[in-house]
């Protein structure tokens, strides 16, 4: 019998475990292998939480992260796939009606610009392709 066994810790099981509390609500629970003051900086602090919050197997990353981390906070994440990215714009105009002088013309336009834009990307992908 080896007198070091009962004195080394047990490695730990850390499992994740997700239960569903109702239509709206999850709990997940896990243990880690880390002082509570360190897991804590990595789930609070931008710079490390994109380090880790992502899963690899999505080809995502996580380019932009912003934390209010307190009760009633705020988050934001931005994601970035590695192959396409999503682009959607939001645009405010000054008064319902300076929106409404825009009509459909303005997303009409857009359709046509971001056409030229696929077309500029065709060219630039070539032109990289080929350095």
């Amino acid at each position: 019998m080896d007198a070091r066994r009962g004195s080394e810790p047990a490695p730990m099981k850390n499992r994740t475990t997700v239960e569903r509390k109702s239509e709206r609500e999850l709990v997940v629970t896990r243990t880690f292998n880390g002082p509570a003051r360190i897991v804590f900086e990595a789930w609070t602090k931008p710079e490390l939480f994109k380090r880790w919050w992502v899963p690899k197997s999505m080809g995502m990353v996580l380019r932009s992260c912003e934390m209010d981390v307190r009760v009633g906070g705020r988050y934001r994440l931005e994601f970035e796939p590695d192959a396409m990215a999503l682009l959607v714009m939001h645009e405010l105009y000054p008064s319902k009606e300076a929106l409404d002088a825009a009509g459909t013309g303005a997303a009409d336009a857009m359709v046509e610009t971001f056409a030229q834009l696929d077309e500029l990307l065709l060219t630039l992908g070539a032109s990289v392709g080929q350095s």
